[in-house]
Protein backbone atom coordinates (compact mmCIF):
# COMPACT_ATOMS: atom_id res chain seq x y z
CA UNK A 1 0.00 0.00 0.00
CA UNK A 2 0.89 3.63 0.00
CA UNK A 3 -0.10 6.73 1.85
CA UNK A 4 -1.32 9.94 0.28
CA UNK A 5 -0.73 13.17 2.14
CA UNK A 6 -2.97 16.06 1.22
CA UNK A 7 -1.87 19.56 2.06
CA UNK A 8 -4.21 22.38 2.90
CA UNK A 9 -4.16 24.89 0.06
CA UNK A 10 -2.15 27.98 0.93
CA UNK A 11 -4.16 31.18 1.25
CA UNK A 12 -4.11 33.26 -1.93
CA UNK A 13 -1.56 36.04 -1.76
CA UNK A 14 -1.49 39.15 -3.90
CA UNK A 15 2.33 38.94 -4.08
CA UNK A 16 3.76 36.55 -6.64
CA UNK A 17 6.58 34.65 -4.97
CA UNK A 18 9.19 33.39 -7.45
CA UNK A 19 11.80 30.81 -6.54
CA UNK A 20 14.64 31.32 -9.02
CA UNK A 21 16.90 28.29 -9.37
CA UNK A 22 19.78 27.98 -11.76
CA UNK A 23 22.16 30.70 -10.56
CA UNK A 24 25.18 29.27 -8.76
CA UNK A 25 27.49 30.54 -6.02
CA UNK A 26 30.24 30.93 -8.64
CA UNK A 27 31.57 34.51 -8.28
CA UNK A 28 31.92 34.80 -12.07
CA UNK A 29 28.15 34.26 -12.46
CA UNK A 30 27.00 36.37 -9.51
CA UNK A 31 26.74 39.73 -11.31
CA UNK A 32 24.51 38.31 -14.04
CA UNK A 33 22.35 36.56 -11.44
CA UNK A 34 22.03 39.77 -9.40
CA UNK A 35 20.86 41.69 -12.48
CA UNK A 36 18.14 39.08 -13.05
CA UNK A 37 17.04 39.04 -9.40
CA UNK A 38 16.99 42.85 -9.15
CA UNK A 39 14.96 43.15 -12.36
CA UNK A 40 12.38 40.65 -11.07
CA UNK A 41 12.17 42.40 -7.70
CA UNK A 42 11.88 45.76 -9.45
CA UNK A 43 8.89 44.37 -11.35
CA UNK A 44 7.11 43.69 -8.06
CA UNK A 45 7.84 40.00 -7.61
CA UNK A 46 8.99 38.60 -4.29
CA UNK A 47 12.12 36.71 -5.32
CA UNK A 48 13.93 33.93 -3.53
CA UNK A 49 17.21 32.58 -4.89
CA UNK A 50 18.93 29.77 -2.95
CA UNK A 51 22.55 30.80 -3.67
CA UNK A 52 21.79 34.33 -2.47
CA UNK A 53 19.23 33.66 0.28
CA UNK A 54 20.39 30.32 1.71
CA UNK A 55 24.10 30.09 0.92
CA UNK A 56 24.85 33.84 0.92
CA UNK A 57 26.81 33.40 -2.35
CA UNK A 58 28.94 30.64 -0.83
CA UNK A 59 29.67 32.27 2.54
CA UNK A 60 27.44 29.75 4.36
CA UNK A 61 28.28 26.10 3.85
CA UNK A 62 25.47 23.64 4.42
CA UNK A 63 25.68 19.97 3.59
CA UNK A 64 24.02 19.05 0.29
CA UNK A 65 21.18 17.37 2.22
CA UNK A 66 20.58 20.45 4.38
CA UNK A 67 20.70 22.73 1.36
CA UNK A 68 18.12 20.62 -0.51
CA UNK A 69 15.88 20.48 2.57
CA UNK A 70 15.92 24.28 2.77
CA UNK A 71 15.32 24.65 -0.97
CA UNK A 72 12.37 22.24 -0.83
CA UNK A 73 10.86 24.34 1.97
CA UNK A 74 11.15 27.39 -0.28
CA UNK A 75 9.51 25.52 -3.16
CA UNK A 76 6.52 24.75 -0.96
CA UNK A 77 5.97 28.43 -0.23
CA UNK A 78 6.44 29.64 -3.82
CA UNK A 79 3.91 30.70 -6.43
CA UNK A 80 6.19 29.75 -9.34
CA UNK A 81 9.59 28.12 -9.79
CA UNK A 82 11.73 29.76 -12.46
CA UNK A 83 14.55 27.47 -13.59
CA UNK A 84 16.96 29.80 -15.40
CA UNK A 85 19.64 28.18 -17.50
CA UNK A 86 21.76 31.26 -18.24
CA UNK A 87 24.74 29.66 -16.52
CA UNK A 88 23.83 26.07 -17.38
CA UNK A 89 23.18 24.84 -13.84
CA UNK A 90 21.06 21.72 -13.50
CA UNK A 91 17.78 22.41 -11.72
CA UNK A 92 15.84 19.27 -12.62
CA UNK A 93 15.54 17.95 -9.04
CA UNK A 94 14.04 21.18 -7.70
CA UNK A 95 11.79 21.55 -10.74
CA UNK A 96 10.65 17.94 -10.43
CA UNK A 97 9.79 18.43 -6.76
CA UNK A 98 7.85 21.59 -7.56
CA UNK A 99 5.91 19.80 -10.28
CA UNK A 100 5.18 16.88 -7.93
CA UNK A 101 3.56 19.22 -5.39
CA UNK A 102 1.76 21.19 -8.13
CA UNK A 103 3.84 24.35 -8.08
CA UNK A 104 4.17 25.59 -11.69
CA UNK A 105 7.63 25.54 -13.26
CA UNK A 106 8.90 27.74 -16.09
CA UNK A 107 12.25 26.93 -17.68
CA UNK A 108 14.06 30.00 -19.00
CA UNK A 109 17.23 30.48 -21.02
CA UNK A 110 18.87 33.20 -23.06
CA UNK A 111 18.36 32.80 -26.80
CA UNK A 112 20.95 30.40 -28.15
CA UNK A 113 21.22 28.38 -24.91
CA UNK A 114 19.64 24.98 -24.54
CA UNK A 115 17.17 23.92 -21.86
CA UNK A 116 17.98 20.31 -20.86
CA UNK A 117 15.44 17.71 -21.95
CA UNK A 118 14.76 16.54 -18.37
CA UNK A 119 13.91 20.10 -17.33
CA UNK A 120 11.73 20.63 -20.40
CA UNK A 121 9.82 17.49 -19.40
CA UNK A 122 8.77 18.91 -16.02
CA UNK A 123 8.40 22.58 -16.92
CA UNK A 124 4.95 23.81 -17.79
CA UNK A 125 6.42 26.36 -20.19
CA UNK A 126 9.71 27.50 -21.69
CA UNK A 127 10.83 31.06 -22.22
CA UNK A 128 13.82 31.96 -24.37
CA UNK A 129 14.79 35.62 -23.99
CA UNK A 130 17.09 38.17 -25.59
CA UNK A 131 17.35 40.41 -22.51
CA UNK A 132 16.47 40.37 -18.83
CA UNK A 133 13.79 43.00 -19.48
CA UNK A 134 12.19 40.69 -22.04
CA UNK A 135 12.25 37.82 -19.54
CA UNK A 136 10.54 39.96 -16.88
CA UNK A 137 7.87 41.07 -19.37
CA UNK A 138 7.21 37.50 -20.50
CA UNK A 139 7.00 36.20 -16.91
CA UNK A 140 4.48 38.94 -16.12
CA UNK A 141 2.45 37.90 -19.15
CA UNK A 142 2.74 34.23 -18.13
CA UNK A 143 1.44 35.06 -14.64
CA UNK A 144 -1.28 37.49 -15.75
CA UNK A 145 -4.17 35.03 -15.36
CA UNK A 146 -2.97 34.14 -11.84
CA UNK A 147 -2.76 37.79 -10.80
CA UNK A 148 -6.40 38.59 -11.67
Amino acid sequence: GYRVIRRKPAPKSTVVKLLVVGPTTNPAHRQKALLLLQALEGAGFEVICPPRDIEEWGAVGYSPAETMYRVFQLVESSTLVVADMSEGDDSEVVAGYARAIRIPVVATAPEGKRIPRALRAVAGDEIYYASIDELVMRLRRFLAPAEE
